[in-house]
């Protein structure tokens, strides 16, 4: 349960601009917390700091992915700041980060997201993937260079 030592770390936190940081903390707490209470509690500061994260469909599309990479034998565990990791059976990393959306927005979103998963967590031994439904068109379809550029692999349905 949050403690107030821990309420004002994320005041300051939040005071300084580290709103990745107060993301992942409160991500971290309501996954690690066994008290339904604070469970829920995380869930409503975190929607109430930074909107609501999920629609329904963001989070079914996450489940969907998840399962295929499942289903394809890979281990999948959760991560901070990404949706999850996924690990083959030689122990080979992909940190995944999933959007619901094909938009630019959506899409450097989800490539800051990985950028500042691997300097934040020092991780250089993980590929680096973003999964998208269908892939970008027009302006947007330069953005799979760019990501490319920066060592992210964009995965998208046809």
């Amino acid at each position: 349960m949050l403690t107030y030592k821990d309420f004002f770390i994320l005041g300051d936190l939040w005071r300084q601009g580290c709103y990745f940081e107060v993301a992942a903390k409160l991500k971290e707490w309501e996954r690690e917390d066994k008290d339904e209470t604070a469970r829920i509690l995380y869930r409503i500061w975190f929607d109430r700091l930074f909107g609501k994260r999920y629609s329904r469909e963001s989070l079914e599309f996450e489940r969907r992915i998840k399962r295929i990479f499942e289903e394809a034998g890979l281990e999948t565990r959760e991560a901070p700041i990404i949706d999850f990791l996924a690990i083959d059976d030689k122990g080979r990393r992909a940190a995944i980060e999933c959007k619901n959306s094909n938009s630019k927005a959506k899409i450097y979103e989800g490539i800051g997201q990985l950028l500042y998963y691997k300097w934040k967590t020092r991780d250089d031994k993980s590929a680096l993937m973003l999964v998208i439904p269908k892939r970008p068109e027009g302006d947007a379809a330069s953005i799979i260079a760019f990501a490319r550029s920066l060592g992210i692999c964009i995965l998208y349905f046809c």
